[in-house]
């Protein structure tokens, strides 16, 4: 049987969005895009950009960095691909630069604090996916004191590193946290990661504990524990 017209883009277009080596945490990122026109902030390398386009998950893509040399390596990716009419760049503290309406934004390869101060922007669009590499904590603090509905706060594996993923949209309620889900994330929907992650920080902590009886420390083996009763 002869492929129609749509199947065989569809096949080309998978095809390419393989070479772009995707590992799992790209993978679920772009797995929660469904929009028009996605902000890609802290872009770096331009992955998330492409994959976006070439798995039809946006039609159009703004990708901003705050570093020229990160912006320069996605936009000869982009070249490399013949996709430069469907993404334009900009070098950008998050949307400062950016006055295109967007309907979705992928915000990672930054620290929660510095994810806050983003989502604060008034181009900010309603639904944002987040991967926070530090001080997540602070980042669902600031979720939770805002109106956002969690479509997911859970745990991606890859090469052998643990990474959290958020995926909010803006609500009319504030979301609750508990202390240690606020340290550790909701697994929701549940990842299982989740437990593993878990499992390798009580050894961590408990390791710790063994040479220097810290109470911080002691704190946040109690919330580890208290998780890994659910």
């Amino acid at each position: 049987m002869e492929l129609t017209d749509n199947s065989l883009i569809h096949s080309q277009l998978n095809g390419e969005l393989s070479k772009l080596h995707l590992d799992e945490r790209l993978q679920a990122l772009l797995s929660y895009i469904d929009c028009d026109t996605l902000a890609d902030i802290g872009c770096d390398h331009g992955k998330i950009s492409l994959g976006a386009i070439l798995s039809r998950k946006a039609k159009f893509v703004v990708a901003a960095d705050i570093s020229k040399s990160c912006l320069e390596k996605a936009i000869t990716l982009a070249n490399n691909f013949n996709l430069r009419d469907k993404i334009k760049f900009f070098v950008s503290n998050g949307f400062q630069s950016i006055t295109r309406k967007v309907d979705q934004a992928v915000i990672a390869g930054m620290g929660g604090i510095e994810i806050t101060k983003i989502m604060s922007h008034e181009n900010c669009p309603s639904r944002l996916i987040l991967a926070p590499h530090s001080k997540c904590d602070i980042l669902r603090e600031h979720i939770s004191c805002n109106n956002y509905r969690i479509v997911c706060d859970n745990i991606v594996k890859s090469q052998k590193k643990f990474y959290p993923v958020i995926v909010l949209e803006k609500s009319s309620h504030k979301p609750c946290y508990c202390s240690s889900e606020l340290m550790y994330g909701k697994n929701l929907p549940q990842s299982p990661y989740f437990i593993e992650m878990l499992l390798e920080q009580k050894g961590k902590l408990e390791k710790i504990l063994l040479e220097n009886k810290n109470e911080n420390i002691a704190k946040n083996l109690a919330m580890v524990m208290e998780l890994l009763k659910f």
